[in-house]
C-alpha cells in the first residue's frame, strides 16, 4: 500500500546547508515524522518528488532498495543518479537564498517544521523553469514538450531501475 507523499515549496536563507538539515530533522523527529528538503532548483514539480517517493517506497516493499532508508532511496530517484553522493551533490540545499522543497508523509508535520525553520510557503520555487531544465540537460521545448518536462525525469528513474 502507497502512503500519501505531501510536497511544499518554501523560500529560504541557508548559511549552513547541514546545519539547516540538522534543526529540520531534529525538528521533525520531535513530531515522529520524516521531513526531507530538497533544493527546489533542481526539482521539476512536486509530481518529481512524488514519483521519486512512490518509487523508493516500492523498491523497499520489494526488496530491490540500494539505500538504507526510503528518504535516501528516494534522494537517489529525484537526481537520476545511482552514487548517494552525487545525489545529495545535485539535489541537496544550497546555501544562500534559495528555494526549498519539503517532502513528508505527515503534511501537519511538514508545516510544523517549516514554520520552526522560519521558511516562507511558495510553492512556486518547484516550478520547472529554463535554469533548471538546462541542469537535467532539457535543451528546451523540442526535448520537453509544454507539460511534458517531469515525463523525461521519470523516464531517467525508470532507467535507474533498469541499470540496477
Amino acid at each position: 500500500m502507497e502512503r500519501k507523499i505531501h510536497v511544499a515549496g518554501y523560500r529560504a536563507s541557508i548559511e549552513e546547508p547541514e546545519s539547516f538539515v540538522g534543526r529540520l530533522r531534529s525538528e521533525a523527529a520531535k513530531l515522529g515524522a520524516t521531513v526531507e528538503a530538497y533544493d527546489a532548483g533542481a526539482i521539476l514539480g512536486s509530481e518529481h518528488l512524488i514519483v521519486a517517493w512512490e518509487r523508493a517506497q516500492r523498491a523497499f516493499s520489494n526488496g530491490s532498495a540500494a539505500s538504507d532508508s526510503v528518504a535516501m532511496e528516494a534522494r537517489v530517484y529525484a537526481s537520476c543518479e545511482r552514487q548517494i553522493k552525487v545525489a545529495i551533490s545535485k539535489t541537496g540545499v544550497k546555501p544562500g537564498n534559495a528555494g526549498v522543497a519539503l517532502v513528508s508523509e505527515d503534511a501537519k508535520a511538514m508545516e510544523t517544521v517549516a514554520k520552526a525553520l522560519g521558511l516562507a510557503r511558495d510553492d512556486s520555487v518547484l516550478a520547472p523553469t529554463r535554469e533548471k531544465l538546462a541542469l537535467w540537460g532539457i535543451a528546451g521545448p523540442k526535448d520537453a514538450p509544454a507539460g511534458k518536462t517531469a515525463d523525461l525525469i521519470f523516464e531517467r528513474m525508470c532507467l535507474l531501475e533498469v541499470e540496477r
